[in-house]
């Protein structure tokens, strides 16, 4: 029996100066679970310290972009709080 290939469940494409951050967990709704948390904060973390990209994209993959989380897996709202930071504090400067 053949196993199943592992998804990454962050999905990172840059265009020009643009980088694109897809949540692939479609079978989910793109719900952040706790790989899913660590991989975005890897992500963020190289487009802050990438100067060839101006602007991040966070879209979903598959047919539905849920920002929500699992608070079990996630330790509440926690990762979601700081996430939603961050998102802001990159989109006033």
């Amino acid at each position: 029996m053949l196993a199943e290939p592992a998804i990454d469940p962050v999905q990172i494409d840059r265009r020009d100066k643009i980088t694109l951050i897809g949540l692939n967990r479609p079978e989910a709704r793109n719900a952040v679970n706790q790989d899913m948390a660590r991989q975005l904060t890897v992500a963020f973390q190289a487009f802050e310290n990438d100067d060839r990209s101006n602007v991040a994209v966070l879209h979903g993959i598959g047919w539905s972009f849920t920002f929500a989380d699992f608070h079990a897996e996630v330790g509440g709202n926690k990762f979601m709080k700081r996430l939603r930071a961050e998102c802001i504090r990159h989109s006033i400067q």
